[in-house]
Order: C-alpha cells, then sequence, then structure tokens
C-alpha cells in the first residue's frame, strides 16, 4: 500500500499542463480551475475527455472554440464567488 501511494505521488508532482507544460501544484504550478463537463469535452487534449490543462490554456481553448461555461477555482490562494457576491466586494 506504502509503494502504491508514492507512485501517485511521483506522478502527481511530475504532472504539466498539456498545452504549455507549466508544472501542476500549488508550490510553483497552477491551481486547479474546474468548468462544466460538457465544455470540458469539447476543449480536452484528448477524445477520451483525459488530459490536464492550466488556467490560461483552458481559457485559451474555451475562447478558441467559443464556448462560455461556468468554472471555478478549487485551489490555490482565489475562493470562487458568484457573479452577485464579485459585484458586491467591487
Amino acid at each position: 500500500m506504502k509503494r502504491y501511494w508514492k507512485s501517485i505521488w511521483k506522478y502527481k508532482a511530475r504532472a504539466s499542463c498539456d498545452g504549455c507544460n507549466r508544472p501542476y501544484g500549488d508550490a510553483n504550478g497552477f491551481p486547479d480551475l474546474i468548468i462544466e463537463d460538457w465544455a470540458w469535452k469539447r476543449i480536452a487534449p484528448r477524445e477520451s475527455g483525459a488530459g490536464l490543462y492550466c488556467p490560461c490554456c483552458i481559457l485559451e481553448s474555451l475562447d478558441d472554440e467559443n464556448i462560455k461555461c461556468k468554472g471555478a477555482f478549487c485551489s490555490g490562494n482565489i475562493e470562487s464567488v458568484t457573479e452577485k457576491e464579485l459585484r458586491n466586494i467591487k
């Protein structure tokens, strides 16, 4: 069991964006930006829906496909809020 978790950690440490190769992770990498499944299926790096994009590559791919969808940051320093909450912050 211990060996299994070590191999997963090594894989995660090496993971990077399929678009620009920026490393994934909290330390020096990019945060998780989660978008709606239907939108991800249209821009995913592989036909199977597998792959990993950084937020910049997600936004670029969405723009290339003229897609507007909902999303949220699920890690990093930004806490996702609703549009209404954001307007009240400004």
